[in-house]
């Protein structure tokens, strides 16, 4: 059942990153090789800007910008200059291609000034309105910061927790080690009984399946610590 689960993780796992299903994933990384480096009290602040939720407010912002511009381009005056030029044969009979015969030039050049007067103040209310969605993105930048950084100590806060729950369940993984060395070696001594090794065998695996869940915890608080601090692909 684990080897099941375990190629199914993996196939979910290549799903998500957009792997060929059939593609050979290895995975280099051991648990045993896994470190937290954390402390609660760092003071680090988000880094928003990294954030995509940041990107697509800034990009939100130089838009509304554009269409301000726009707006205010529309009180210009515009003028527009034009040209033609051609020739004319000025006959009824279908010589066009008899070279003795003469062509009349014909040309046209002008120019055309529009000045805008009155329009009813429409230009002036678009012009008000996207003032006021550039205040509103402003807002949005501070509101947005706001959360971003509630976000980030409540991941730091949750990966404080994750960590002293991790200790806790490797001090028990560790207590329990010993009490199945104990139980083993009354049992070999004849000072103890099978049932003694067993039930402590089987708390033992217990407390490993609760480290481990831990363990998975605390990275899954890494992962939102570090996504929370908008480092998470520098990290990776």
């Amino acid at each position: 059942q684990s080897e099941k689960l375990l190629a199914l993780a993996k196939g979910f796992l290549k799903f998500q990153m957009g792997m060929d299903p059939k593609a050979d994933l290895v995975l280099a990384d051991k648990l045993q090789a896994i470190t937290f480096e954390f402390t609660l009290a760092d003071g680090s602040m988000p880094d928003f800007k990294n954030r995509i939720e940041y990107s697509i407010l800034e990009t939100t912002q130089k838009l509304q910008q554009l269409d301000l511009k726009k707006n205010r381009f529309q009180y210009l005056p515009s003028l527009v200059a034009f040209g033609s030029f051609s020739y004319n044969a000025s006959r009824s009979d279908f010589d066009l291609f008899d070279t003795d015969k003469k062509w009349y030039p014909t040309s046209l050049i002008g120019a055309k000034i529009s000045m805008p007067v009155f329009d009813g103040l429409q230009k002036r209310s678009r012009i008000q309105q996207s003032k006021l969605n550039l205040e509103k993105i402003k807002n949005g930048f501070t509101a947005l910061e706001q959360g971003l950084t509630l976000e980030s100590m409540k991941a730091q806060t949750d990966m404080a927790n994750s960590l002293a729950a991790l200790e806790a369940q490797r001090k028990n993984r560790e207590l329990a080690n010993d009490v199945v060395r104990t139980a083993r070696i009354k049992y070999e001594q004849g000072v103890g009984s099978n049932l003694e090794v067993i039930s402590a065998e089987t708390d033992l695996r217990d407390a490993e399946t609760n480290y481990y869940a831990a363990l998975y915890q605390a990275l899954v608080a890494q992962t939102d610590l570090q996504k929370a601090k908008g480092t998470l692909l520098k990290d990776y």
